[in-house]
C-alpha cells in the first residue's frame, strides 16, 4: 500500500495524544491533558476511538508508538495499547523515541527560527533530564541519555532551540540555549520518524518490546507515621 494508515499513540507525559496518518498526511487527531495529573487510563482508548470515527480498524497498516523516555505509567498503558492493537489486528508495530517526536514538532514551529541545533529534553526531576540533540533538519547527533546538568552539556560555537519540559530549568545554565514554545510530546509529530520505519519495514517485535526508560524505575519506601512522632 502506497499511503499506509497509521494509528499514533503518545502516552509519555502528562498528555495523552492520538494521530491517525494516511501517507504523510494527518487526517485525524485527538489530546486530553488534566494538569497536575495522568488521565492516560481513563482516556487513551476514548481518543483513540474519537480518532478511528471515520474508519474501521481492520482498515489499519500499523501502530506506531512513542517509546520514552517519560512517566513510567503512562508509558506502559501505551505500549499496551499498542501491542495488544497491533497483534489482535495482526499488523506491523513501530516505535519512536519520546525525544525525537518532541524535536519532530519543533520542525514545525515557524516562530521558533534562528537555532542551528535542536535540543529536545523532558524533566526528570532536580537539576536532570533525559536529553537528545538534533540537527536543524531533525536528523539525531546523539543517542537519548539521563543528563545532570552542570554547565557545557551542549556545544558552544552554535544556538540550541530547546523543547520540551525539562528546558526552562536549564536555561540559566546554558547560555547558548533559547527555550521554544514546544513542552510536550504530540502523536501527529511520530509521523515521520514512522514513514522512515514503514519503508525501510523496521518494525518491532511485539513480545519483546518494551518502553526506553532510560533509567531504572524506582519506587519509594512507604511513609510510616506523622514526623516527629516515635511509634506511630
Amino acid at each position: 500500500m502506497t499511503k499506509p494508515l497509521l494509528l499514533l499513540i503518545d502516552s509519555s507525559n502528562q498528555q495523552c495524544s492520538i494521530a491517525l496518518s494516511e501517507g504523510d498526511q494527518i487526517v485525524a487527531s485527538a489530546d486530553a491533558i488534566e494538569p497536575g495529573s495522568y488521565i492516560h487510563a481513563e482516556q487513551l482508548h476514548v481518543l483513540i476511538q474519537e480518532v478511528m470515527t471515520h474508519h474501521a480498524f481492520d482498515q489499519l497498516d500499523g501502530i506506531v508508538i512513542s517509546n520514552g523516555p517519560g512517566s513510567y505509567t503512562g508509558l506502559r498503558i501505551g505500549m499496551s495499547s499498542a501491542k495488544g492493537l497491533a497483534y489482535a489486528l495482526d499488523i506491523p508495530l513501530m516505535a519512536v523515541s519520546t525525544l525525537q517526536c518532541i524535536a519532530m514538532g519543533a520542525l514545525k514551529a515557524a516562530s521558533d527560527g534562528g537555532f542551528q541545533g535542536i535540543w529536545a529534553a523532558m524533566d526528570a526531576r532536580r537539576m536532570e533530564v533525559y536529553g537528545a540533540q538534533f540537527d536543524q533538519l531533525g536528523q539525531r547527533l546523539t543517542d537519548d541519555e539521563a543528563i545532570v546538568i552542570e554547565g557545557g552539556e551542549l556545544p558552544s560555537e552554535i544556538t540550541w532551540l530547546g523543547v520540551g519540559n525539562g528546558v526552562d530549568k536549564c536555561l540559566d545554565l546554558l547560555p547558548n540555549l533559547q527555550a521554544g514554545s514546544l513542552k510536550q510530546p504530540h502523536a501527529k509529530d511520530l509521523l515521520q520518524p514512522a514513514l522512515m520505519s514503514w519503508k525501510q519495514q523496521a518494525f518491532e517485535d511485539i513480545h519483546s518490546l518494551e518502553p526506553n526508560y532510560i533509567k531504572d524505575f524506582v519506587t519509594g519506601k512507604p511513609k510510616i507515621g506523622l514526623p516527629n512522632r516515635q511509634g506511630r
